[in-house]
Parts: C-alpha cells; structure tokens; sequence
C-alpha cells in the first residue's frame, strides 16, 4: 500500500511540472524556431541560435506601428490651379507624397498638389517611420481635373418695341466663348451673330448654345423670351392761349412721335357749347372755358397715344369785333391819322348835297342837267361826324376807308371818301378837325342798326366795328 501511495504522489508532481508548462520568454531561454519574435514588456525579442542551441536573444525596444490617413478629394476643374491635399499620419511624423501622374498633376512637400491638365490626378502618401515607429503602409488617392464649367447669360431687357427691324443683342458666356444664338420662333424673329431681326408682334425665343474647348466643358442651353411690343408714343399738344370769340377759330397743333405721318391725331372736345372741332382747328361758339382732347390711333408698331387734353378761355368778343362792336367815340389808327366817329343823323340837305354833287346815289339831273334829289331814289343818304386828326409828318387831305354793314351784308363805299368840309383843304401835322361824311345806302336800312366796318386800321391789329346807333 505504501509503495502505490508514493506512486500517486509522483504522478501528480510530474503532471504539476515546469516542463509542462508554456515556454518564457527571456534573454538565453531556449525558443523552437529561429527567427521568431516575440514582444514582452516592451521588448521584442528574436530566437537564434546558440550553439546547438535555440534561444531568444537580449532584446530590443519595440516599435510601434502607424498608418496613413487621407481625406477624399473631389473632382476639381482645372481652373483651380492648385488643391490642398489633407492627409495624415498617427504618429504624428510627416507623410511624403508623390505623383504618379506628373503631366496632370504635382505635388510638393507642403501636399499642395498643382494641376497641370484635364485628367486623372494619382497620389502617394507615404511614411518611412523612425526609431519608434514602424514605416506605415503607402496609401493611394486619386482624383479627376476637370473642364471648367460655364454659363449663358444675357442682360437684355425682356421688352423690345418694334421701332427697327434689327436690333444688336447681347449675350455671352462665363468662359468669354462665343454664344451660338438661334430663334425657336422664326415666324417673329430670327437671329444671325447678335442681330436679331424682328418680322412680327408677339413672343422671341432665342436659345444660346455654347460646346465647350480643351478647357471648358458645354453649356447647359440657355433660353430667352422677348416681347416684341409695340412702341409707345407721346402726344405734344401745342399750349392754346386764351382768345376772345370774336378770333372765330383756333388752329390745333399736335404731333406725335408716331412715325408714320400719314395718321394724324384726332380731336374732340368735351365743352361742345363752347367750342367744336372742324377738321385741325376749334371753332369758337360762346364765352367759356373750352376743352380740347388729342388722341392717336397707333399705327402698325405704335401703340395708342395716352389722351391729352388742353383747356383755354374763350374770352367775350373783344371790344371793335363784330360779336361786340365798339360804341361812338372809340379812337382808331392808321399810319396818318387818328380818327374818331361822333355820331351819325340822316337830317340832310338834300337838295344841297346834290346841288354839289350829283354823284351820290340818290341824286339825279334836272333838265338843265343840275345835280337835284331823285324822287324815285331807293337810297337815302345819311351824314356821318368824324373827327380826323393828322398825325403824319407833313401835311395831307383827310380821307377815310370804311364799309357800312347792315344786318351782315357789306354796303361798299367809295374806297377812299373826303370828309364834305375838309374837300380841298389840306391839315398840318397833328391838327385836327370835325367833319361829315355823307353815304348813299338803301332806303330800308335802320342806320342805328348798322355798324361801321374800317379795314386795315392798326388797331390791336384787328380790324374795327363801330355800332352807328
């Protein structure tokens, strides 16, 4: 029993035994494979041999391992130049770089990666490590260098008025290329460089194109809408200042910036009681403010004219027009003399003015061929008092230049007639004196209804009425 006590006890120490056990790894301790490395502590140690012996050498310090991180960079169009390329080390040491692709891209120490051409940018990172770092792993990026993109543009206006057939536009592309313009509306417009001729009214689209060289990549197409429109127009009517009634009428003048001369503006009035329109002129009715309107129809590539309008007084007839004839008394003027009328009778001696003269119409022969009244006369003659004063510079014979109206019919008179006392006598300069003037006119004539007309006397350069009565 002893001796299987003892042999129980031997086989549990030997299954408890060092050599069991996992090998140590220390400076002489035996390995099993040259060559081998191992890390304990922070000590990587080497198994070589020794002898007939394999054993892990003394040790060195371990190095630590890194890698290389790089961020993507995204196509770039070769405009840029230049690009940043972010890239990194763990370990914090700098990452060397290299391109692959040096007719399309550089790189320099600072990673500053120049562009070069369009195409396909290669990179290499790398990280030799040192004494405490083990040289990373090379990391590769890659990216494209591309065409510059562009854009069509136009600063136009969207509305053209349709003045000239041509009209010189504007557009252009971001890369300075030239646009290749074409019309999507050829019944309206159509475009030749940067001419576009205008055919009719309505709606331009123009669309731009632009393909692209080595350097820039197409445009998208661009589009543009003009409104072909009809070009405004401005009347300018004339100021009308205010006249009397006794002007009869106003002349109208307006213009229009309207080409076409052939269409004229077309008046109204709004004040018919006042004034109405007869062809270009405003016929005068009555005192009171008159209106005048001015329109224009538009023609072919005008459009209607804005209505204007003009309003003036129509002032009373003035004073000596035949609306309103002046009284007995009023002074007049021609270039010898001032002449005034006083009054008018038709208590004449008959037989005496015919005895003077025989001339006058109401006046005939006797037998023995002197000047007697006419018993069968359908005139009467009546004396008319004026007063004439010579205002020339040498002495003349006063004569006078009138006509009698009478219910609007003109009875002429001798052009020039001599006042009954002054015949053959001769006024020097600024005298003056009264006399008659006798006038042979129908029988029927109601002389306080009658009117003095004196043409061509300077006066507020009108002519002149005075009421006889």
């Amino acid at each position: 029993m002893k001796r299987l006590a003892i042999l129980i006890v031997a086989a549990l120490f030997v299954a408890q035994s060092p050599a069991m056990a996992a090998p140590k790894v220390a400076a002489g301790a035996t390995c099993s494979k040259v060559g081998t490395t191992q890390v304990v502590s922070g000590k990587k140690f080497t198994c070589i041999k020794s002898g007939k012996k394999t054993v892990w050498d003394k040790g060195v310090a371990a190095k630590k391992s890194q890698t290389i991180t790089a961020d993507a960079v995204a196509d770039v169009e070769i405009s840029e130049e230049s690009v940043s390329a972010s890239v990194k080390a763990s370990s914090g040491l700098a990452v060397q770089a290299t391109s692959s692709t040096p007719l399309v891209c550089t790189v320099d120490s600072a990673l500053a990666v120049a562009l070069k051409k369009i195409g396909k940018c290669t990179l290499t990172f790398t990280q030799p490590g040192n004494a405490s770092f083990n040289a990373a792993s090379p990391v590769t990026l890659s990216f494209n260098v591309t065409k510059i993109a562009q854009e069509i543009s136009t600063g136009d206006e969207a509305e053209i008025e349709f003045l000239e057939k041509t009209q010189t536009i504007t557009w252009e592309a971001s890369s300075g290329l030239e646009v290749k313009l074409t019309s999507s509306t050829p019944s309206i417009c159509t475009v030749q460089g940067d001419t576009l001729t205008l055919l009719a009214l309505g709606t331009c689209e123009i669309q731009g194109n632009q393909a692209g060289n080595e350097e820039y990549l197409p445009a998208a197409p661009y589009s543009f809408k003009y409104e072909i429109i009809k070009a405004e127009q401005e009347i300018e009517f004339d100021r009308i200042d205010d006249v009397g009634v006794d002007a009869m009428y106003v002349d109208l003048e307006a213009t229009s910036n309207a080409s076409d001369e052939n269409i004229k503006p077309v008046y109204t009035t709004s004040t018919p009681t006042v004034c109405e329109i007869e062809d270009d002129r405003v016929l005068l009715l009555a005192a009171g403010a008159c209106t005048v309107l001015a329109n224009h129809p538009g023609t072919a590539i005008y459009a209607a004219a804005p209505e204007v309008s003009q309003t003036f007084n129509v002032l009373p007839a003035r004073v000596g027009s035949l609306e309103n004839p002046a009284i007995a008394g009023v002074l007049i003027k021609s270039e010898e003399a001032e002449i005034t009328f006083i009054e008018y009778t038709e208590k004449v001696d008959m037989v005496a003015i015919c005895k003077e003269s025989s001339s006058y119409e109401g006046c005939t022969f006797d037998k023995n061929f002197r000047g007697i009244p006419d018993p069968d006369a359908e005139t009467k003659i009546v004396a008319l008092l004026f007063e004439y004063k010579n205002i020339g510079n040498t002495t003349s014979e006063a004569s006078l230049r009138f006509s009698v109206v009478f219910e609007e019919e003109f009875i002429e008179i001798d052009n020039y007639v001599v006042p009954r006392d002054l015949i053959g006598k001769k006024l020097l300069p600024n005298a003056k004196s009264r006399s008659y003037v006798y006038v042979s006119v129908p029988d029927y004539f109601d002389m306080e209804d009658a009117l003095l007309y004196f043409e061509a006397f300077d006066v507020d350069s009108n002519d002149v009425y005075i009421a006889v009565g």
